[in-house]
């Protein structure tokens, strides 16, 4: 068990060695090696100091205390850290670590799984990668480095300690790799597991968290077997009720050890960063940011007094506040600070929303974009709203308006291509956005009523939730900007996600995608 004060008074590494060619050294070889072994983080930094660019932080002092943890303890661990994204954890967990194990020769047989197979590849290529090309390991440690036995995308075994390494995507098949050469995997690292897909609904999250259960944690074999297994899942959160939000609750795992971390603990309670907000989100002024950052450093002092964050030198306050206006709020609790739900019980803040008139824009200056959301089945039954928005984007400032929203339920299919074409004479589309199933229904009809009329068709298959999330950050940087009189439109943003409909909101985001807004992807034509 490694208790919370291990990681409380983090060791700063002592490392003296100059970055000359080893031989010249005086420090006798044997003693360099014991203190590596003794010391992860000593072998981290002085192997890897073209990666750890930055002194370590207490949640990376913990991958270290773990690994060198679960080497001299006899019984095997399970343990789940849930840490910010943007905090080397991949490099550590699925390089550094696996490479200490190698070179110690504390490990037979690793298993790297990640969300896809392909993540958990490219984690074993850069561990390859290193055992070609890294000359302080190659003088330290040749008997690992080199081209091994097996040299595989996906699995690979070194020339002379046969440690083997592979590679898998989450919840494919494990049944086959269970054993090797009688031994079974003794160490399993999972990092960041989930994706935005497996967490999508209850059924797969229960599908992957029975797979992680009995697959994964089922190689380690029957209980009480001599060979131990030892686990360690380690990801952001990024679903309240994923399985990495499971496994840190000690009332659901209780025998798994558990760890949170955040990237900021303590913020600041200076009233300049409004101030520096409103610089920084000033979108009449080309070089906002640059503003912004001095007016920073001209207030530094202050504005950083009384905050903490866990990695001062690698994710500091000042680019974490960035991070949050530019990726929204509910990105950046679930992104930092694990906690997917935003404390807040709405996602708008509705007092950042900028209003305009359409008497106070040139709308000759705008390139005119609009979008069709159209309710599918019964919309009665199922509560859905036909939503038809217009919006227009200033080619020099970025800043979109919405010139119209159209929503309701009585919208028939006919009713909107009649509108929409009302619209189209009126603005003129420069592009019109449609959902791919939609389009499939109703481009003859939209051939037929308007012939002139550029559609695009959209695939929807990231969850509506993510998609309405994006507008935050924009609307609350004042990119995006309506009109009072848009009701339905302010109730959703008002209320969201607790507000009775999201329609106005789904199909206003199609249509700011199309305006090829930062941050948004055009996935098919």
């Amino acid at each position: 068990m490694i208790t919370t004060s291990l990681i409380e008074q983090p060791i700063t590494p002592q490392i003296i060695l100059p970055n000359t060619q080893l031989s010249s050294m005086e420090v006798a070889k044997d003693d360099l090696l014991e203190v590596f072994f003794r010391r992860p983080d000593a072998f981290a930094h002085f192997f890897f100091p073209h990666i750890l660019k930055a002194p370590s932080s207490r949640f990376h002092f913990l991958l270290y205390k773990i690994i060198k943890a679960i080497n001299e303890s006899s019984y095997a661990s399970n343990i789940a850290i849930a840490a910010p994204r943007g905090n080397a954890k991949t490099q550590i967990m699925c390089l550094i670590l696996p490479l200490w194990c190698a070179a110690f020769r504390t490990k037979k047989f690793l298993t790297i799984i990640s969300q896809t197979t392909r993540h958990a590849i490219n984690a074993l290529e850069s561990i390859k990668h290193e055992l070609l090309t890294n000359s302080r390991l190659q003088e330290f440690f040749p008997e690992i480095c080199g081209v091994g036995k097996t040299w595989r995308k996906d699995e690979i075994e070194l020339l002379t300690t046969g440690m083997r390494m592979v590679a898998l995507g989450s919840g494919k098949q494990i049944r086959g790799m269970q054993k090797y050469g009688g031994e079974r995997p003794d160490l399993c690292l999972l990092d960041d597991l989930e994706s935005d897909e497996t967490v999508r609904t209850k059924a797969r999250r229960e599908d992957l968290e029975e797979w992680l259960m009995k697959g994964v944690l089922g190689m380690a074999g029957v209980a009480g077997s001599e060979q131990k297994m030892d686990t360690i899942i380690c990801g952001t959160i990024i679903h309240p009720h994923s399985i990495l939000s499971k496994l840190i609750n000690p009332v659901l795992y209780p025998s798994w050890e558990q760890y949170k971390f955040q990237a900021v603990y303590k913020f600041s309670k200076s009233q300049l960063w409004r101030d520096w907000e409103k610089l920084y989100i000033n979108a009449e002024t080309p070089d906002r940011k640059t503003i912004a950052f001095e007016f920073f450093q001209k207030h530094k002092d202050a504005m950083l007094e009384g905050t903490e964050v866990l990695w001062p030198q690698g994710d500091p306050y000042y680019n974490l506040m960035m991070y949050k206006i530019d990726n929204g709020v509910r990105a950046f609790y679930s992104e930092k600070q694990c906690q997917p739900v935003d404390p807040s019980s709405t996602l708008f803040n509705t007092e950042k929303i900028i209003y305009f008139t359409l008497d106070s824009i040139n709308i000759r200056e705008l390139i005119i974009y609009g979008s069709l959301d159209a309710a599918s089945g019964d919309a009665k039954k199922r509560g859905d709203l036909t939503s038809i928005s217009t919006i227009g984007k200033d080619p020099k400032t970025g800043i979109i308006y919405v010139l119209d929203i159209k929503a309701g339920e009585e919208i028939t299919p006919s009713m909107a291509i009649q509108y929409v074409k009302q619209m189209h004479y009126l603005y003129g589309y420069r592009k019109f956005g449609i959902d791919s199933d939609g389009l499939k229904l109703l481009k003859d009809f939209f051939a037929k009523e308007i012939p002139d009329l550029r559609l695009t068709a959209y695939d929807l298959r990231l969850q509506k939730r993510k998609r309405i999330d994006r507008l935050e950050p924009i609307i609350s940087n004042g990119f995006l900007r309506i009109q009072r009189n848009q009701y339905e439109l302010i109730s959703e943003l008002t209320f969201y996600p607790k507000s009775d409909y999201d329609d106005v909101l789904d199909g206003l985001e199609i249509a700011v995608r199309l305006a090829g807004q930062r941050g948004y992807r055009l996935l098919t034509y």
